[in-house]
């Protein structure tokens, strides 16, 4: 089905860029999650490189309304490098995904909170799996003050996540202890 919408919007695209190629990139990071979750790597790579070119075109003359398209294809890439156990890639797509989502919050910080939180905990996700458990601390720590910052204005969606940073980070905190 993704793929006969993406032959659709690449033809009205081909006719009409600046109305239909947002819709591409939509529909090719549709197809690399899609892709992601059937475990088919390589393809979902293919699509999310395709969005992410697009996306960064599309940002170049409006930033505020494509950035967030960029961060989050560079956050879907770090989690494929990731799942793939290839970190050094994983490492790069996460912290450009970060850099850019503290870029937004410049001008929307609410918005873009949580996103920055999550792709903390990616971070010391990674950091923990690589056995570099300070640095995993911190990614976890900073992390955290976010999600607190979060819950004290919504704490039935965000005290979830504080729970889940603190177990990770007693956890880790007991490994670095032994």
């Amino acid at each position: 089905m993704y793929q006969e919408v993406l032959a659709i919007d690449k033809s009205l695209a081909d006719k009409n860029p600046s109305v239909y190629l947002p819709n591409v990139a939509i529909t090719l990071i549709n197809l690399g999650i899609l892709y992601f979750d059937k475990n088919e790597f390589s393809e979902a790579f293919v699509k999310y490189q395709d969005a992410l070119k697009i996306s960064r075109s599309l940002a170049k003359n409006n930033p505020s309304v494509y950035l967030p398209s960029v961060a989050g294809t560079l956050n879907n890439l770090g989690n494929l490098h990731s799942k793939k156990n290839d970190f050094s890639e994983a490492l790069v797509n996460y912290q450009k995904a970060l850099k850019t989502y503290q870029s937004l919050t410049k001008t929307n910080s609410s918005a873009f909170l949580p996103i920055i939180a999550m792709t903390l905990a990616n971070l010391a996700n990674l950091y923990s799996v690589r056995n570099d458990i300070s640095t995993a601390l911190e990614k976890y720590g900073e992390a955290m003050k976010v999600y607190q910052l979060l819950a004290e204005d919504n704490p039935n969606t965000y005290l979830p996540d504080v729970a889940a940073t603190l177990h990770n980070l007693v956890v880790l905190q007991k490994a670095k202890n032994l």
